[in-house]
């Protein structure tokens, strides 16, 4: 029986995302998953070798007008109890001098499974690697967990997570969230573990091309795209972190993410002391860069003892970057609350 989907959204040409899909495809062939390739490049040289692939592959021809639409497709297709997300410029192998984790056999409490992830660049090779578990007991302590040990690279995100939780988590909110911004996987890989702890697969390696993110400027690049495809003006950028509380805060009060009460309160307190003070902090050395409204929210911050107090607060000062913004978050939040 297979267990395991591999979703891999893909626009570039046959050429260009030859070598990652064939990686998946051997890699699925080990491991009995299935592959599911939704591909909106419009090559026709790509469409005819995606087509002859075989029976354990799932080729769609999407009209996906971004990467999200197009793993949305894909993810529709997903039968199997697990999925993996994969992206058309990594790589994933399998080892067979390792034993390979058996997804049936998984506690409950368990909602992923990562491989061993290296970091690389074209000009460079490898430039670094992580196999870090997530293994706290609580939500909370697991969203303090993660945000000590991520160094600044969401690359947990290709991992093999629950598909029920993983599609669900993955569709609501980006079919709800005003922004839908490419810096979203942040707050997913949150949410997702706070849902459940991360384990290690030693027979996984996953390649992930940080090309994108390997220097200054090109961060400073990639953020540029990504808030413009997001719609808000590039002044937004010292407040990107407010953002991120509100996608994360709300996909925790989310009624179908399975936590209970007491945990969604502390996880909500863990999602607001990794996002605010540090805000707050750059508000207090940089004010200049800030509204009036901004820094007496930073003065009053550490005061403010709930987070949803915290979330009410942050609306205004976002609806005066973009105006709508915060109404539209508020929504989200009563949508998903």
């Amino acid at each position: 029986m297979t267990h395991l989907s591999i979703a891999i959204p893909t626009r570039r040409s046959l050429e260009q995302s030859r070598f990652s899909i064939e990686s998946a495809l051997i890699y699925a062939d080990k491991c009995n998953a299935r592959v599911i390739i939704s591909d909106n490049s419009q090559d026709a040289d790509k469409a005819r070798w995606l087509s002859g692939l075989g029976a354990n592959v799932t080729y769609l021809h999407s009209t996906a007008q971004d990467a999200t639409l197009n793993l949305i497709n894909a993810l529709e297709h997903v039968t199997t109890p697990f999925v993996m997300p994969f992206a058309d410029d990594d790589a994933i192998y399998r080892l067979d001098d390792q034993q390979p984790m058996n997804l049936v056999d998984l506690a409950s409490d368990v909602v992923c499974v990562r491989p061993r992830t290296f970091t690389w660049i074209d000009e460079g090779g490898v430039i670094g690697g992580h196999d870090f578990i997530i293994d706290e007991a609580t939500p909370a302590k697991r969203i303090r967990q993660y945000s000590l040990r991520h160094g600044g690279n969401n690359s947990l995100y290709y991992s093999i997570f629950r598909s029920d939780l993983f599609v669900k988590v993955f569709n609501i909110f980006h079919r709800s969230n005003p922004l839908r911004a490419g810096f979203s996987d942040w707050c997913l890989v949150y949410a997702l573990i706070a849902s459940g702890k991360v384990i290690f697969d030693p027979s996984a390696v996953c390649c992930y091309d940080i090309g994108q993110w390997a220097s200054q400027a090109r961060i400073e690049t990639r953020m540029r795209s990504l808030i413009q495809q997001a719609g808000l003006p590039e002044a937004v950028q010292p407040y990107l972190s407010l953002f991120y509380f509100l996608d994360l805060y709300v996909l925790l009060m989310w009624r179908e993410l399975p936590l209970d009460a007491k945990e969604r309160l502390e996880a909500a307190i863990a999602c607001a002391q990794i996002y605010l003070p540090g805000f707050a902090a750059n508000v207090t050395s940089q004010p200049n860069n800030y509204s009036l409204e901004t820094r007496a929210f930073a003065d009053r911050l550490y005061a403010i003892q709930h987070p949803h107090t915290l979330f009410l607060e942050v609306l205004p000062l976002v609806d005066a970057i973009k105006p709508g913004v915060g109404e539209a978050y508020l929504r989200f939040y009563e949508a998903l609350a």
